[in-house]
């Protein structure tokens, strides 16, 4: 399928007609739950789990929970992400003055190199989402929390809602289960989920005063790094396919993002690019060939975003020139002090 089929795909998910939400859902005691005539089946490890379908109880569904995080675990499915003290120092070099980004960045593709993705990972059903997150943050206690819900499954979400997207990191540390994590500022309080995002004229956001610490080995991953987007809405069971459609176009306009603290401080390209865009004050990126942007450089801001499990893929986007950050997201000048972090994507 052609680049074009996709996205008008995609655009047509987000119609009148799409309805990313059944019709036909149960209300039990603080948790609404959507009825399935037939079970849904996921792949760990090769072997295949039956999503159980949670009850009326709290205390039911909080074994139905523990006992389906438990054959989880035993499959060893936790995504593992160990620290790597030589990058560590080297952050810390960095703000000592005894070492340039520039080195950091070779250290990085020697240690922990950036890897773009060929194929779209697979989406999570959001069926499973509630098995997979901690305790109190969609249940409390097998107890829906009344300041959460998952998208396409008991959340409608108005178009063009401001979000803020990030990744739970539980989800994928204990699980290897990848689930957007948002914030809808002036629609409602708390924290909501979704298996996949889709965003328009977004913002990459990176500055925090704990975050250097992740780099520097002195705090685990936090809540750092966020999307600051526009909501669209999607089915998320159709952005597989066309994330893969766009991944074997090749389109000059997607480049594939990431955020990794223990790699750089801001969200980053996954690959060499040639941009068909315009590009202001980009000289660093101007070769022979035109320009291009180099692996690892940082991206600022982007006309649409898609997130499917780890892969983020942002169009049109607009990228930084060689700077670093003070504490906060100032940016300074001086391209060879301090450094940002936040937590992987």
């Amino acid at each position: 399928m052609a680049l074009g089929s996709a996205l008008a795909g995609l655009l047509k998910a987000t119609g009148r007609g799409a309805t990313p939400i059944a019709d036909e859902a149960m209300e039990q005691v603080g948790l609404t739950s959507i009825k399935r005539s037939r079970p849904k089946v996921i792949e760990v490890d090769e072997v295949e789990l039956e999503i159980p379908t949670l009850t009326k109880s709290g205390k039911d569904n909080q074994k139905i929970i523990a006992d389906y995080q438990q054959k989880l675990k035993e499959k060893g499915s936790g995504f593992k992400d160990e620290r790597i003290s030589q990058l560590e120092q080297s952050v810390r070099g960095i703000d000592e003055g005894t070492q340039t980004v520039e080195e950091h960045a070779e250290l990085v593709e020697q240690l922990k190199p950036i890897r773009r993705h060929e194929r779209s990972p697979t989406v999570i059903e959001a069926e499973e989402i509630p098995l997979v997150l901690r305790d109190g943050k969609y249940l409390e206690k097998g107890t829906r929390n009344k300041n959460s819900g998952i998208y396409n499954y008991d959340l409608k979400i108005p178009e063009e809602q401001r979000a803020l997207v990030r990744l739970d990191i539980h989800a994928y540390m204990d699980f290897n289960k990848w689930v957007a994590a948002l914030n809808l500022p002036g629609f409602k309080k708390g924290t909501y989920y979704s298996p996949t995002a889709v965003l328009k004229d977004v913002i990459f956001k990176h500055g925090t005063r704990g975050a250097k610490k992740v780099a520097r080995g002195e705090e685990s991953k936090g809540p750092f790094a966020t999307m600051d987007g526009k909501w669209v809405n999607h089915n998320p069971k159709e952005m597989q396919k066309i994330v893969d459609d766009i991944l074997e176009e090749k389109d000059s306009q997607w480049v594939q993002v990431g955020y990794d603290p223990r790699r750089h401080g801001h969200f980053y390209t996954r690959h060499d690019a040639n941009i068909n865009a315009e590009l202001k004050t980009l000289t660093d990126f101007k070769t022979e060939d035109g320009i291009t942007i180099k692996k690892g450089s940082p991206v600022k801001e982007a006309e649409e975003v898609i997130q499917v499990g780890s892969l983020v893929l942002a169009k049109k986007p607009t990228f930084g020139g060689k700077v670093a950050y003070k504490k906060g997201g100032q940016v300074m000048k001086n391209y060879y002090k301090n450094y940002n972090t936040q937590r992987a994507i």
